[in-house]
């Protein structure tokens, strides 16, 4: 089963707002500031322009996300990718409902020791479908949130100055100010990484994998 109008080649990932203001119109009533900040940041990353693009003379395709997949931690310890919450351990749980995207996918909080640290998607027939066995197929770590995962020792607390030489054939995103708001890349089969900035800092890491 594939991602479909849900994963795309934007310049800007609309669909982590959409997923976002979907989970605070669904838990609102019970009053989440920490929800109401990653709505906000992810706002204001949708606001930015990006007018261009600076890569190392090669095509988005020709990335590499093994260099994202192979090199996911949590707390300290590498994971596989795609994976179940079973994988992880009985102390990582859903926090809140699976909300139903459409098409097969499905999104909801994900939670160490009951504290949120990241949001999930996930492949299923039903809501009544998902449990720990079903397999994520992406994730929004948002800068907010206690940062446990690393991507190939990159989180929302790393320096911007090492990412680029660590992610090799990712590129750079510009906005109408000419500056540095994120790294990108994506191919043909629908997988999809992004580090998106702000104020010469991390805001959120976007990854997403393309499964049958």
């Amino acid at each position: 089963m594939y991602l479909k109008n849900q994963i795309r080649k934007q310049k800007r990932r609309g669909i982590a707002c959409i997923v976002t203001l979907m989970l605070a119109l669904s838990f609102g009533g019970c009053g989440d500031k920490e929800k109401k900040a990653d709505t906000t940041a992810v706002t204001k990353e949708n606001e930015t322009t990006t007018v261009s693009q600076e890569g190392t003379g090669q095509s988005e395709s020709e990335f590499d996300f093994s260099q994202v997949y192979d090199n996911i931690e949590l707390n300290g310890k590498k994971i596989p990718f795609p994976f179940t919450l079973n994988d992880l351990g009985e102390e990582y749980d859903f926090k809140w409902d699976v909300v139903d995207m459409g098409d097969g996918l499905y999104s909801a909080d994900l939670a160490y020791n009951g504290e949120k640290i990241a949001i999930i998607y996930i492949h299923g027939e039903s809501v009544e479908d998902i449990n720990r066995n079903s397999l994520v197929i992406g994730l929004d770590i948002f800068c907010s949130r206690k940062q446990v995962f690393k991507i190939n020792d990159v989180n929302c607390d790393s320096n911007l100055l090492g990412v680029n030489n660590i992610f090799a054939n990712i590129l750079k995103q510009y906005n109408n100010k000419n500056e540095l708001c994120g790294y990108y890349a994506s191919d043909n089969k629908g997988n999809i990484f992004e580090i998106a900035i702000e104020n010469d800092e991390i805001t959120m890491i976007t990854i997403r994998k393309e499964i049958k």
